[in-house]
């Protein structure tokens, strides 16, 4: 089971056991959204602003919580999702990392791709950048964090420069990469 609440902490979402990522209005106890089929082994993420939850089934989708119809944003051929998905600080932008179809290892080539919201039109995205299974982006918008199975990177995220990196394996089987800042974390 993997959690997530939107920034105004009035949303929480809920991925379960069966494939299914559901959205509950936290305050009236409603269900918001219900989608079937997702990829529970990627991340999911709320825009800041919180009419927007995006999350993998099948591909990428956009889904607004204010029942207009879901967006898949276009993509880049020759690349596959690799799971981190995050939404920039100021809501600006949705990132997702992706990784070449043909290698799919801890130090091979990726990019990350990036689109305007809410429109989900692609932009220029980071190449080369590892393929992230988790990424976070600080509250100020000024560092990127991700993480795989092989190490952990931090990025300027307007520019995509490196700030530090560490290789280290991490134990894969039986758990799960989680990676979040702290709120007014100063770096």
């Amino acid at each position: 089971v993997s959690l997530a609440f939107s920034a105004n902490s009035r949303l929480l979402a809920v991925a379960g056991v069966k494939q299914e990522l559901t959205v509950w209005g936290w305050v009236a106890s409603e269900r918001v959204l219900h989608v079937a089929g997702c990829d529970l082994t990627m991340q999911f993420a709320f825009a800041p602003d919180g009419d927007w939850l995006a999350a993998f089934t099948t591909h990428l989708a956009a889904y607004p919580l204010d029942g207009r119809p879901v967006i898949i944003p276009p993509t880049t051929p020759g690349y596959r999702y690799c799971g981190g998905l995050v939404f920039t600080a100021d809501g600006k932008y949705l990132l997702a990392s992706r990784f070449l179809s043909a290698a799919r290892h801890a130090r091979a080539p990726g990019r990350l791709a990036r689109w305007t919201t809410p429109a989900f039109i692609p932009q220029t995205g980071f190449e080369p950048v590892s393929p992230y299974d988790r990424l976070a982006i600080d509250a100020s918008g000024e560092y990127l964090a991700g993480i795989n199975s092989g190490f952990f990177q931090l990025r300027y995220a307007r520019s995509g420069g490196y700030h530090a990196q560490e290789y280290r394996r991490v134990p894969r089987e039986g758990s799960r990469m989680h990676l979040a800042f702290a709120p007014e974390c100063g770096l």
